[in-house]
């Protein structure tokens, strides 16, 4: 009787083991939620491999998204990466002798993105407890605060890489100037003598003077070398705006571009240069005006 009972205990445990083994091994999913400290054990067979998954691109030299990772037992748990991927894989290679492979344990330890985890390696020969592949994924709000930080980094890199190239800009502009400065001064200047004021009434005993001393004319280029006198008591005469006017016969007065150089102000019982250069052709022009524009109101002179 106990022969017989031993007998069907051995026949059931052989057609259990049997079905296990016939029962079709697929891959599965271990799905975790990233944190900035993050553990968990990861059971690998031999002969087999886990990968591991990330939402970001792994990169050591990735500035806002650095990758650095360490394996303390890389004999048993061997990894492999492709570059500009989001994944690594850890396997276990299978016993030279064949049959079982004895427990053996590794740390990996892996930083990226400012979370740092730390995953207890261990190889089993059990193939249930295999996950072919571990995804890290976001929560709600890291994917929102990651999608933020990209935001502000790439804003700031160019903002950095605009900067650079205006100063670039700005310094190919300036040896471009000094070169044709040169050039003007060696081809020497065209000057007109103006000679015109004008001196407008303000108030009791007080005024404001213009004067237009020269023309230079540098090639394309004409700087008219003007004058202000402020001849009010104990008031300065702030200046806003300088413009040149262009007249024709029939025609409404034309605003010529031009850039100012002067003081921004002209103290009380003073007086002031300022010059005003152009580009634009001004002897098309029958006459010129030059306004000018206070904080005691506007001004002009004709010539």
């Amino acid at each position: 009787m106990r022969l017989a009972i031993t007998s069907l205990l051995v026949l059931f445990l052989g057609v259990a083991q049997a079905a296990s083994m016939a029962a079709p091994i697929k891959p599965a999913f271990k799905h975790v939620t990233l944190e900035r400290f993050t553990s968990l054990v990861v059971e690998i067979p031999p002969d087999h491999g886990t990968r591991f998954i990330f939402p970001f691109v792994l990169d050591e030299k990735d500035e806002f998204v650095p990758f650095t990772m360490d394996n303390t037992n890389s004999a048993i748990f061997t990894s492999s990466r492709k570059e500009g991927r989001n994944s690594f894989v850890i396997s276990v290679p299978a016993p030279s002798q064949g049959g079982s492979l004895p427990t053996y344990h590794g740390n990996l330890f892996i930083t990226v993105a400012g979370y740092n985890l730390s995953v207890l390696l261990k190889t089993t020969n059990d193939l249930k407890k295999h996950f072919s592949d571990v995804v890290f994924e976001l929560s709600e709000k890291e994917q929102q605060d990651t999608i933020a930080r990209q935001i502000e980094r790439e804003k700031q890199k160019l903002q950095s890489d605009y900067a650079a190239r205006e100063a670039q800009f700005d310094q190919q502009v300036d040896s471009r100037m000094l070169a044709n400065l040169g050039q003007l001064a060696l081809n020497g200047s065209d000057d007109d003598n103006i000679k015109e004021s004008r001196r407008i009434d303000i108030g009791a005993d007080e005024s404001v003077e213009l004067y237009v001393d020269k023309a230079l004319r540098y090639g394309s280029f004409t700087s008219i070398v003007f004058e202000i006198k402020n001849e009010t008591v104990n008031t300065d005469l702030v200046i806003e705006d300088v413009r040149l006017f262009g007249i024709k016969d029939d025609t409404p007065d034309q605003v010529i571009a031009s850039a100012i150089k002067m003081p921004p102000s002209v103290r009380a019982k003073s007086e002031t240069r300022g010059v005003l250069t152009s580009a634009v052709d001004v002897l098309a022009f029958n006459r010129l005006k030059l306004v000018l524009l206070t904080d005691h109101g506007e001004f002009d002179i004709k010539w």
